[in-house]
């Protein structure tokens, strides 16, 4: 109960929420957690008989009816409510999805504390909502405003992330810095069987991480033209999240490989401020901004004993870990916006912003053994490093302005021009001066444990092949955006609109340093009948840029080192295909399609139409070919009188994705395909394809006036499919040639069903009873989960799995209102 006084206390001073951030919510009430909303039988208007529909010819639902507030005394007015019960859970409750982000438990809840204060003749006003309170997803909502200067807002949002209510460690100490093997293992010494017979006894472990997120801010409205704002978050988190390490990695296709699902610890605070001037007059407007967020780690390393025997090798019985460093952000932005005659209007954003991370660097290894020519002793103090801390810093600026013409009434014209610039500052040399060796020791000697001292990660000039990265790279860039576009309007209430766009990317390191992409999007509204809404756009988009060069790294490896030894004859091998490059960078075609049309079915229901079609077609043999997606969804919701409101819907998607590649090996040089590294008969491709099919309604009814029903219903299926084709099976990693390698990969479903239902029950005018009940449904076929063991050769795992599972959540709970007016 610490944390509910503690959040309760802050409450009470006047935390204060920015207006732009998500509101606070809890599984039963989301959105605002008003409880006692009724529809107010006269819709939006006394002066209309008909309902009212929005701009794309939709219903507007019928708004709560608004209750007389009761005379506090000394002109304040308010009212309030509180919610609470007892709740019950049944069913697979231990499956990790059925909490995945809140608490479900047996027990009283409060599950809502809701007040409002007004002073109608100073304008003062107060509010405070409060839900699962004392529970780990418990939010507090505060405001305090006075009328025409002052804005104070606070929260407070828990949120628990379980990552896994199954898992199963080999180590001791989950949750923290230092995991220790049990006492039946030796670090660096253990067999297979040995390790899984200490796997036995272990039990299930829950690993999670709790969030929680405190916001404040002030608005003051200094002088009639001029606000002032400030905005303050914290956000906290603690636990425990997955993380594998790797000792041999990536060499999994060797016996000697191995790699450790572990849990590495969080304990990490995130605090964001903003301050901030607005400025608005007839003709122009002016916003002057900072913005900062500042991460601070307390835990910085993972250090864990490595259990595997190490089959001759000089055994590393440990390892650490670095984690995510401390590292803060700082901006600041002007925004500007001017009126001009004609209708017309210019508007500007400059920003500039800095972000530095100065963590003090660990040493490259823990290790003090000696592999071939290299002692690690002479790496594992802070006297191994060329600098004691990162010195890593990225400077971005923004230019961003945009011209709006209206200089005939049907006619809307805008032009826009957007240039940002990237500059990154991480020049870290991985030298050791007390050897004058380059390199850092690869994943804290874990290639050395496997594969011998040329595997360790330091450069050694009279080994063939020793090619290491021995510096970071700029991974700066500059983008410019040019657009233009016009808007006309048609007579019968239509609109055309068409936009041209052209994006330029010059990239500091990249294998394709310069990208331009261009667009053109077209669109139609129209609501020429009176019964129906139309909209429909189309956009084509084509992608290019300059030659692919691999080499380009070569400047930041060892091989770029006079007197480098290749290990063949001409050179290092290909780091990869020459004829296949990254999606975000490979030439492109595409075309996306989006169309809705809105039916208004008599006065008082609606059906509503929509479709969206997208191809993205890359110029590459080879890497991602094409994807596709389409899309249909159908709403139709009815409206017949206040009480009774009722909504179906149906949504389909499909999409596929072609991609392939050649499994080369290191021979040569030569990165072309059909060359010796990457021969023709080592080809491979992959046709992914899936659905997704969901439909549900719900059904709020009111056939009393003292008993309401509101019960929904959802269902939503999903499969994916994978079929691959090779020519000869040594294209897979570990081939089986006692059988035949399938065709295609084990689909891969799930099914999920919902359904809500609450009952209210009026028993006087200011008390009610509240039923609740939740019922999930859910199942999945993984082939990558099924049967997967804890312990896979050399290669351990936390053993988690997702389950089919079955579970409901029921209460009653007694809500009391006061100052409703009934």
């Amino acid at each position: 109960m610490a944390r509910l006084k503690h959040w309760v206390l802050l409450a009470v001073l006047g935390g204060a929420l920015p207006a732009a951030a998500e509101p606070p919510r809890d599984s039963l009430h989301p959105g605002n957690a008003e409880v006692w909303e009724v529809p107010d039988p006269n819709g939006l208007s006394l002066l209309t008989d008909t309902r009212r529909r929005t701009p794309s010819g939709l219903l507007y639902p019928y708004p709560p009816e608004v209750y007389p507030l009761s005379d506090f005394g000394n002109g304040w007015l308010g009212r309030g409510a509180l919610e609470t019960g007892y709740f019950w859970v049944g069913g697979d409750t231990r499956e990790t999805r059925f909490t995945r982000y809140v608490e479900r438990k047996d027990g009283p809840l409060l599950d809502l504390l809701d007040l409002e204060l007004w002073r109608p003749e100073s304008g003062d006003y107060l509010m405070l909502r409060a839900g699962s309170v004392g529970r780990h997803d418990q939010f507090y909502d505060l405001e305090v405003d006075r009328a025409g200067w002052l804005r104070f807002r606070g929260s407070f949002t828990g949120v628990p992330h379980n990552y896994a209510s199954d898992a199963i460690s080999l180590f001791d100490g989950v949750g923290g810095s230092v995991l220790t093997l049990p006492a039946s293992l030796v670090p660096g010494a253990s067999t297979q069987a040995q390790v899984a017979a200490a796997f036995a006894g272990r039990g299930d472990d829950k690993v999670e991480v709790q969030r929680d997120r405190t916001q404040l801010g002030l608005r003051v409205r200094a002088l009639p033209q001029l606000n002032l704002i400030a905005q303050y978050g914290l956000e906290d988190r603690k636990g425990e999240i997955p993380t594998g390490v790797g000792f041999a990695f990536p060499e999994f296709s060797t016996s000697l490989g191995e790699t450790l699902e572990v849990t590495s610890p969080v304990d990490d605070q995130t605090q964001t401020a903003r301050a901030s001037l607005e400025w608005g007059g007839d003709v122009a407007q002016l916003n002057l901004a900072y913005n900062g967020s500042f991460y601070r780690n307390r835990e910085a390393s993972l250090t864990l004993a490595q259990p595997f025997e190490s089959l001759g090798l000089a055994p590393i019985v440990d390892a650490r870990l670095a984690l995510a460093p401390d590292n803060q952000w700082n901006n600041i932005r002007a925004d500007a916006a001017v009126n001009l005659p004609l209708r017309s209007r210019i508007t500007g954003v400059f920003s500039w912003s800095r972000s530095t991370q100065d963590q003090d660097l660990l040493p490259p290894t823990i290790a003090d053994v000696t592999i071939g020519a290299i002692d690690l002793a002479n790496w594992n103090t802070t006297a191994a490093l060329s600098t004691k801390s990162a010195h890593a810093r990225v400077d971005q600026l923004l230019l961003d302005v945009d011209l709006f013409v209206n200089p005939w009434r049907p006619l809307r014209l805008r032009g826009g021009f957007r240039y940002s610039d990237r500059d990154t500052h991480t020049n870290y040399l991985a030298f050791n001066p007390s050897t004058d060796q380059y390199g850092y020791v690869v994943e804290d000697g874990g290639f050395a444990a496997s594969l011998g001292s040329e595997f360790v990660g330091i450069y050694q000039p009279t080994v063939a092949g020793s090619n290491w990265r021995y510096r970071n790279m700029p991974f700066g860039e500059s983008q410019l955006t040019l657009d233009l576009g016009a808007t006309l309007a048609l007579p019968r209430r239509s609109s055309f609109d068409v936009s041209l766009k052209q994006d330029d990317i010059d990239r500091d390191v990249s294998e394709r340093s310069e990208t331009t992409e261009r667009s053109v999007t077209v669109s139609a509204n129209s609501r020429a009948l009176s019964f129906a809404t139309a909209r429909l756009s189309y956009q084509y988009v084509t992608r290019d840029g300059s030659d692919i060069d691999y080499d380009i790294y070569a400047n930041y490896e060892t091989r770029s080192f006079p007197g480098f030894v290749p290990q063949f004859p001409d050179g290092e091998p290909a780091i990869n295909l020459n004829q296949m490059v990254r999606p975000s960078l490979a030439d492109l075609k595409g075309q996306i399609w989006n169309g809705r049309l809105i039916f208004s079915v008599g006065e008082r229901s609606d059906l509503s139409l929509s479709g969206r079609v997208r191809s993205n077609d890359y110029d590459a043999d080879y890497g991602l070919r094409s994807d596709r997606l389409r899309g249909f969804e159908a709403e139709w919701t009815v409206q017949p009188t206040p009480a009774v409101s009722a909504s179906a819907f149906v949504s389909l998607e499909s999409h596929t994705r072609r991609m392939g590649s050649i499994r080369g090996f290191a021979t040569s040089s030569n990165g072309d395909a059909g060359g010796p590294n990457y021969p023709l008969d080592n080809q491979w491709s992959t046709n992914a394809s899936g659905d997704a099919i969901g439909w549900g309604g719900r059904l709020t009814v009111q056939p009393l006036h003292w008993l309401e029903l509101d019960t929904r219903y959802t269902f939503l299926v999903t499969r994916e499919e994978d079929r691959i084709a090779f020519t000869n099976a040594f294209v897979l990693a570990n081939p089986d040639f006692s059988a035949p390698a399938p065709a295609d990969f084990p689909k891969l479903r799930s099914r999920d069903q919902t359904v809500e239902t609450t009952v209210r029950i009026a028993l006087h005018k200011s008390v009610a009873l509240k039923l609740y009940y939740r019922y999930w449904r859910s199942g999945i076929d993984d082939y990558h989960q099924t049967d997967l063991p804890t312990q896979i050769g050399r290669r351990v795992y936390l053993g988690h799995h997702d389950l089919d599972y079955a579970a409901s959540f029921a209460g009653v709970a007694v809500q009391v209102a006061f100052g409703s007016g009934r």
